[in-house]
């Protein structure tokens, strides 16, 4: 699959997914000061407009601490701005979310777990082919060091997605 295919086919997957809402309650979890205020960019956003700019401000962190609604809906912005500009984001940020078994404390992997399944089940089976075949590009194609998740990430859950409709 071609770059411009995988684009494709991530923005034709996402294209109908709702909008969070436009207040910072609806964006992002209250974790500190310093996440409401990244969240306040993302207010009136739509995750087509999230490019790897307005990641770079500050925003690289902020998909791992979304409410499950706004993740799903900026993901494929994230997923986007990582295939067009390799900015680090797939290891430090995107994979994290894809995946709660790589840096989960084990103390806290059950309700990481539990969340992940709470947001990620909710995708059509469209969006969730996207996401495996995002992981099996960046894991051919992708300029990371992350790829050692990449293979128990696709394991765990998304490699069943392969094909799917």
């Amino acid at each position: 699959m071609t770059k411009k295919e995988l684009s494709n086919e991530i923005k034709e997957a996402f294209e109908d997914v709702p909008f969070p809402g436009n207040n910072p309650e609806d964006i992002g979890v209250a974790i500190c000061h310093f996440y409401s205020e990244d969240m306040e960019g993302f207010l009136g956003k739509k995750w087509s407009q999230i490019d790897a700019e307005f990641i770079r401000d500050g925003r690289d962190s902020a998909i791992q601490v979304m409410t499950d609604k706004a993740l799903r809906y900026y993901l494929p912005g994230y997923l986007l701005a990582s295939l067009e500009d390799q900015i680090g984001l797939f290891g430090d940020c995107v994979l994290a979310v894809l995946n709660p078994w790589a840096d989960s404390d084990i103390n806290h992997l059950e309700d990481d777990v539990s969340c992940f399944y709470n947001c990620f089940d909710a995708l059509n089976n469209k969006q969730k082919r996207a996401i495996c075949d995002y992981l099996l590009y960046m894991l051919e194609n992708g300029d990371i060091d992350s790829t050692r998740c990449v293979p128990l990430t696709l394991k765990n859950y998304w490699l069943k997605y392969k094909g799917a409709e």
